[in-house]
């Protein structure tokens, strides 16, 4: 297997994870406001959640800058990468 695609694999792992916390520690968090208190245990759900959507950033970036470094020149050349990572950029501001 070339190692592009287990780049690749790993970078939309990344993705499934990270955006599965964020989902998930959305929806705990609105059903939890239902009644205007969140318990201990809704809270460990959330803390649980966002570890899940930290671990998905790590991975997506170390897998990004191992894609990236297979080919640098034509990343840097591509419109549509320089625009994702401008906008990658803004969200971290």
């Amino acid at each position: 297997m070339e190692i592009k695609v287990i780049w690749t694999i790993l970078h939309l792992l990344g993705v499934a994870i990270g955006a599965g916390g964020a989902f998930a520690s959305d929806f705990i968090f609105f059903q939890s406001i239902k009644d205007k208190k969140i318990t201990e245990t809704e809270m460990g759900f959330i803390e649980n959640s966002s570890k899940m959507v930290w671990l998905g950033l790590f991975i997506l970036v170390a897998s990004g800058l191992g894609l990236f470094m297979l080919n640098p020149d034509q990343y840097l050349s591509s419109s549509k990468f320089i625009t994702k990572m401008i906008i990658v950029l803004m969200q971290l501001l």
